[in-house]
């Protein structure tokens, strides 16, 4: 699902079959799926549209096109300057700007004709990015599977500068961020902030069945930990009620009304691998990306 900037609905779904648009209350499909990679929006005009990729960083593989469509999704154009850059985020203050990530993070200034590779942490990959007004969030994660939590100053959004590590946990993380509030997902738990990273609490109450018991940095994950498997993928925060946020499993969907301290599961959603978390619409709905499809909670709570 494609939620072009907090508050609006969701406007754009992609699937095996084609790329969907949301337009007078239907989804119509506007073309066939055929290139590679996400698809992200311009939060200023959602005609465009952008989408790419690049091959594993250890392994490397095959070049991959990095296209951009200024009609909807209709058609598609090629910018060979974006070959192998994977587009995360458009900044809703410059929609030139592109952030992104090519085996380290990556800016294009030029609405995806060039990039730039930037790495805050050399021989760490992007796992995940998150904006927050001048404050870009990442997830770093080695090819050994540690991850460090980056926070980095765009007070000027064309230069990414003063980086700060302000998390470290073992393997993948994700991460969201809504105006001072972000949420941290990784395999121990969630790791949450009030305060746009100065402070940070701990929780993994409720979701002991998806994470694992230990700190992986410093002990070993028990064996039956590791045989039924754990982790959260994906995250999200209530765009009008930061107390509401929502953990996507390794096993189903997770929510918490509480800031974190406590979750429970979400009977709504099967207990299957959930890929991606969206708000649209202001909170009223939530779009639940897992391996069996995409699903709509209407007024989740």
């Amino acid at each position: 699902m494609v939620v072009p900037k907090p508050g609006v609905a969701a406007e754009y779904a992609v699937t095996m079959s084609g790329i969907y648009r949301f337009t007078n209350n239907a989804w119509t499909k506007v073309s066939d799926n055929t290139g590679v990679g996400p698809i992200v929006a311009d939060p200023t005009n959602t005609n465009i549209l952008y989408r790419g990729d690049h091959p594993g960083c250890a392994i490397g593989g095959e070049p991959i096109a990095f296209q951009k469509s200024t009609d909807g999704g209709k058609t598609w154009v090629t910018l060979p300057g974006g070959e192998n850059h994977r587009p995360r985020i458009v900044n809703p203050a410059n929609p030139s700007i592109i952030y992104g990530d090519s085996c380290g993070l990556s800016i294009s200034r030029d609405a995806g004709n060039t990039w730039e590779l930037i790495q805050p942490l050399p021989s760490f990959d992007v796992s995940s990015l998150a904006l927050a007004g001048n404050k870009l969030f990442g997830v770093y994660t080695s090819e050994g599977g540690t991850s460090r939590l980056i926070v980095s100053d765009l007070s000027d959004p064309a230069q990414i500068t003063g980086d700060t590590q302000l998390l470290e946990f073992w393997g993948g993380g994700t991460v969201t961020a809504s105006g001072s509030h972000v949420m941290v997902g990784e395999p121990h738990g969630v790791h949450i902030s009030n305060d746009g990273g100065q402070t940070w609490k701990f929780s993994r109450s409720g979701l002991e069945e998806v994470t694992v018991s230990v700190d992986a940095l410093t002990q070993p994950i028990p064996q039956e930990e590791i045989s039924t498997g754990f982790g959260i993928f994906a995250a999200a925060i209530h765009p009008s009620q930061p107390d509401h946020l929502e953990a996507g499993s390794i096993r189903g969907l997770y929510r918490s009304q509480d800031n974190g301290q406590t979750w429970t599961l979400v009977p709504e959603v099967d207990k299957t691998r959930v890929r991606d978390l969206a708000f649209a619409s202001n909170g009223a709905q939530l779009y639940v990306t897992n391996d069996d499809g995409v699903f709509v909670i209407n007024n989740p709570s």
